[in-house]
């Protein structure tokens, strides 16, 4: 039996900004820090872990992009991102930035 995070393991995967821009556009996206785990994430996000979640959106590590950075995204097409969809949202974060 497989677990949530082997669910989302399954849908980690690398995206381009122009793959994303739907859900930017619907404000359906959330940019993980790069010292967080996106998969981590993810799971808590998939199993309402609320206070991790919380504690993620207090501090940053987890938030909305701001409107400079999906500037400079939509700028350079060529960035990609590591991303995980957990319905309704996506969770990214930029693969320059990760170890």
């Amino acid at each position: 039996m497989s677990t949530p995070e082997d669910k989302l393991r399954e849908l980690l995967g690398p995206v381009t900004y122009s793959d994303l821009q739907a859900h930017l556009d619907r404000g359906a996206v959330f940019l993980v820090s790069p010292d967080l785990d996106l998969l981590s994430c993810a799971v808590a996000l998939a199993t309402d872990d609320a206070e991790k979640v919380r504690i993620w959106l207090s501090e940053g590590g987890l938030r909305r992009p701001l409107q400079d950075e999906r500037a400079r995204w939509s700028a350079t097409p060529e960035l990609r991102f590591l991303a995980v969809p957990v319905q309704p949202y996506v969770l990214i974060q930029e693969e320059a930035k990760l170890s």
